[in-house]
C-alpha cells in the first residue's frame, strides 16, 4: 500500500493544477515502466546504482502516474525504481526489511500521454546514456500527442520550431553513425542532419 507523506509540495510545471502532486512512499513492486517513458534503450540500472540503493535506498524522488490495474507507471526514475526492486529482492533473501520508494504521483497526467512523454524526455535527455534515436522518437511522439497550447509550451522549452515533430520523424530515418556525427557536431532543429547521400554533390551534366 502507498503511504502519503505530504501533499503540500509542488514541482515546476507549465500547467496550473487544482491539486499539487502528492509525494508518497510506494511499494517498489507496484512501480512499472510507463509506456510513455522516453528512454527505450539502456533502461537497466547498472551495478553501481544497485549497490548504492542497497545501502541507502533511492534518494531522488521518482515520478509516476497511476495505472488502471493499481500499479504506477514510472516516466521519471525507472532505473532507480528497478534498482530498488533488485535491492529489495536481495534484502528478502537475507531476511532484511525492504524499502519503499519515494514518488511524485501525477494523477493529472492520466490520459495525457504527449505531455507525459515530454516530461520524461526533459528528465532523460540530460542524463547519461540516452540515445539520439530515443530523443528524436520522444520529441516526435510527445509533440504530436499534445494540444496546441501544450505543443507551443513544449516547443519553447525544447528550443525547437513548429515543424520539430516532422523534422524528428525525418531524422529518425538516418543511420546511427550519421546521428552520432550530427549530434557531436551540434546540429539544431532549424538545420536538422542530412544523410551522407543527400550531401553528395549532384552529378555534373555532360558538356
Amino acid at each position: 500500500m502507498a503511504t502519503a507523506v505530504s501533499t503540500s509540495l509542488t514541482e515546476p510545471g507549465t500547467h496550473e493544477e487544482e491539486h499539487a502532486p502528492q509525494i508518497v512512499y510506494l511499494d517498489a513492486e507496484l512501480v512499472v515502466r510507463d509506456e510513455c517513458n522516453a528512454r527505450e534503450q539502456d533502461t537497466e540500472p547498472d551495478h553501481d546504482l544497485i549497490n548504492s540503493v542497497k545501502e541507502i535506498g533511492v534518494e531522488e524522488t521518482i515520478s509516476v502516474r497511476p495505472r488502471p490495474d493499481g500499479t504506477y507507471g514510472a516516466f521519471k526514475g525507472w532505473r532507480r525504481a528497478q534498482a530498488q526492486q533488485a535491492a529489495n529482492a536481495a534484502a528478502q533473501e537475507d531476511g532484511r526489511p525492504v524499502r519503499r520508494i519515494k514518488a511524485h504521483v501525477r494523477e493529472d497526467l492520466v490520459g495525457r500521454d504527449g505531455w507525459t512523454r515530454f516530461l520524461s524526455l526533459v528528465e532523460n535527455k540530460h542524463r547519461e546514456g540516452m540515445s539520439q534515436r530515443d530523443i528524436l522518437k520522444s520529441q516526435e511522439l510527445s509533440l504530436i500527442g499534445m494540444s496546441d497550447v501544450e505543443r507551443r509550451q513544449a516547443a519553447k522549452a525544447l528550443g525547437v520550431g513548429r515543424d520539430a515533430a516532422k523534422q524528428a520523424k525525418t531524422a529518425q530515418k538516418l543511420d546511427d553513425a550519421t546521428l552520432r556525427r550530427a549530434a557531436a557536431g551540434g546540429w539544431t532543429w532549424s538545420r536538422p542532419p542530412s544523410s551522407p547521400r543527400s550531401r553528395r554533390s549532384p552529378a555534373r551534366s555532360a558538356a
